[in-house]
């Protein structure tokens, strides 16, 4: 090899160290550049991550329950559970008012409040409510699909309203994100995207039952057949009905607190007090046993309603010692209109077969009591009004409970009655009209009924506590009917709307409806199968 190659090839050896250098270091630079990103991506992924997972987009996604084309995850349970739990805490508030609180607490946890029966626990029972509940919404958004039936502009408006309503209630309780609001409501893992999958799913299963419901013949000639297929099931009686116990005749345990004198307490203090001691001889119930007898013979000779409750009255006055005011009340108790037949009810058998005025005794177990029934009404086809609609504003009490909270519309009132009276005598002098009543029940209600603008649809009878009851089925009241009333939950503005079909057309309709639903509920769970995996269901409650 000669100077020159040499000279050549250790020119382009060192050009090929140099571009081999060169290129090194550019590649060190790209990796350089290349590990300062990834720190980056990893710091922000990091950082999305722990935000994702505090509020929720993480958790809750788990499946919990499903069919071939719907799914539930853990957040779309949750928000399904507390929907179960409100429904079922404000029937019981409607009936009980401030005393369900003995029954379920919403300031304790409903793992730790006791159900009894099937259930262990509160928790046990709305967990098994829900899922029953999911359970069907599943089957028939299945159904639905199956046969066409889709969310429309009108259903996403209203899920669009519900979280606008969530988010809104958010705000007005203070939080600073409709994220943080939810969270608190419903759990860790919920968020707004699982709770409009959830009101995806319900909407749905809604839209096709009222398919099914639309689909239902309710026509005269409809409903005449339907019920003359089963008139029993319709029609009604009305008794008057008194029972009269040996318990109440029996000389009751006389105690310390009963003694006459210092000496008496002293000697009842170290007496024997237990409900051994206290039975009564088998003299005194067998006598007591006799003379009740007496008095169902006697109370069952009379001829009239007014008979029947006038020795009610004097029973309880001379006997059971009441007062006037209590004794009235006994009276006033005794009449049971518009019931229905039961086949397991020895009393109602004997009311569907027998005629108005007739009497009837039935013995109590072992003699112990005498029922003694009058019928007033013999068997008939219940004509009156039924699914009365109305609007009501209620002036609720402030309890021991809430007595330390702010007066205004979630707590009640220190003096309902005044606030009721002033706010109706304005609302009159305004001229009493409808829509300023929806907005005095948004603005002084403190029922639940306050954000429907206190509107109460398809009332049937006895649905109300009297005189509320009384007042809206008054045969003489038309639309546009007011009143201002006490009832034991406080003081009610009254509206009266429109009256409905007779009693016995709206039972009928309601019947038939419910039959066709669950013809189709059971149609589509022969069907479809729902999988549901215990073992991630957990809700905060």
């Amino acid at each position: 090899m000669g100077k020159g190659q040499r000279l050549k090839n250790t020119a382009d050896g060192a050009t090929f160290a140099a571009k081999k250098s060169e290129g090194g270091n550019k590649i060190k630079t790209v990796l350089i550049v290349i590990a300062v990103i990834a720190v980056l991506v990893f710091l922000v992924g990091m950082t999305v991550f722990n935000m994702s997972k505090d509020q929720g987009w993480f958790e809750g996604n788990e499946i919990v329950m499903k069919t071939d084309n719907y799914s539930v995850n853990q957040g779309m349970f949750a928000y399904f559970f507390r929907e179960v739990y409100m429904n079922t805490y404000n029937t019981y508030y409607s009936v009980l008012g401030d005393s369900t609180s003995q029954y379920i607490d919403p300031s304790k946890s409903l793992k730790e409040q006791a159900y009894g029966g099937d259930y262990e626990t509160w928790y046990d029972y709305i967990l098994a409510q829900t899922k029953t509940t999911v359970n069907e919404y599943l089957i028939l958004c299945e159904a639905a699909r199956e046969e066409g039936v889709a969310l429309g502009k009108e259903e996403r408006d209203e899920i669009n309203s519900s979280l606008d309503e969530i988010k809104s209630d958010g705000s007005s309780h203070g939080f600073s994100s409709a994220g943080d609001y939810i969270r608190a409501l419903f759990g860790t893992g919920v968020n707004e995207a699982k709770i409009k999958k959830a009101l995806e799913i319900e909407h749905l299963a809604i839209k096709y039952a009222q398919k099914i419901s639309d689909a239902v013949d309710v026509s005269d000639e409809a409903l005449e057949a339907a019920y003359s297929e089963s008139p029993e099931t319709y029609d009604k009686v009305s008794y008057l009905t008194y029972t009269f116990n040996t318990d109440d005749l029996l000389p009751e345990e006389e105690t310390a607190d009963d003694a006459d004198t210092t000496e008496d307490a002293e000697a009842a203090e170290g007496a024997d007090t237990s409900a051994e001691a206290a039975e009564p001889t088998e003299e005194e119930v067998a006598a007591a046993k006799e003379q009740i007898k007496v008095f169902a013979e006697e109370l069952a000779a009379v001829k009239s309603e007014d008979e029947f409750k006038e020795y009610v009255k004097n029973y309880a006055l001379t006997v059971l010692g009441k007062d006037e005011d209590a004794a009235a009340t006994a009276a006033d108790g005794v009449l049971k209109e518009g019931a229905s037949y039961s086949e397991s009810d020895d009393a109602i058998k004997w009311a569907f077969g027998a005629k108005a005025g007739e009497t009837n005794v039935i013995e109590g177990t072992d003699g112990t009591s005498q029922a003694v029934y009058f019928l007033v009404k013999e068997e008939y086809r219940d004509e009156e009004d039924g699914n009365i609609s109305c609007r009501h504003v209620l002036f609720g009490t402030k309890t021991e409970e809430n007595k330390d909270q702010p007066d205004g519309t979630e707590y009640g009132y220190d003096d309902p009655a005044a606030k009721s009276k002033e706010v109706y005598d304005k609302w009159v002098g305004d001229g009493a009209k409808e829509d300023d009543i929806v907005s005095l029940a948004a603005q002084y209600s403190t029922d639940s009924t306050k954000d429907s603008g206190g509107l109460c649809e398809g009332v049937t009878k006895g649905r109300f506590v009297e005189p509320f009851n009384s007042w809206l089925f008054d045969e003489e009241h038309k639309e546009g009917d007011h009143t201002l009333l006490e009832t034991q939950y406080g003081w009610h503005i009254v509206y009266f709307i429109s009256k409905g079909e007779p009693q016995w057309k709206t039972t009928v309709t309601s019947n038939l409806k419910t039959d066709a639903y669950n013809s189709a509920k059971e149609a589509a769970a022969e069907k479809y199968t729902v999988t549901t995996d215990d073992s991630k269901i957990e809700v905060d409650a």
